[in-house]
């Protein structure tokens, strides 16, 4: 009896290592509740850069007249001779169309409708 009990308990002590390389420990230092989630948020440069964008001022400038009736139309814009596609000097707006009394420009994204000093008198007048 003394051998078949001796057996039982080799076997046993052989089985512990076994057993003990099965689970797995864990960090005692780790915190036991878990982790909250953070919130995404999207990142604050671009955010800024819409908000920039949508902030475009219309530019100020003074058109002193407009010459429309001919294949290549002209603005007088501050004393200057502007045709379409030019840029105004002092501003970022791209002149897109001259019509009869009005010069459309766009700037970076928007478009802006300026009209002739004619135009505002005629308007005030009715």
């Amino acid at each position: 009896m003394n051998k078949i009990i001796k057996y039982i308990i080799s076997l046993f002590l052989a089985l512990i290592p076994l057993a003990v390389l099965a689970y797995e420990f864990e960090d005692p230092f780790l915190p036991m509740l878990p982790k909250k989630e953070q919130p995404v948020q999207a990142p604050v440069i671009e955010a800024v850069q819409d908000v920039v964008q949508e902030f475009v001022k219309e530019p100020v400038v003074n058109i002193q007249g407009v010459l429309w009736g001919t294949d290549m139309p002209m603005a007088i814009i501050d004393g200057e001779i502007y045709k379409v596609g030019a840029i105004i000097k002092g501003t970022d707006a791209k002149i897109h169309k001259i019509e009869k009394n009005n010069v459309i420009v766009i700037v970076k994204t928007q478009i802006f409708t300026l009209t002739t000093k004619h135009q505002i008198l005629d308007k005030e007048a009715q």
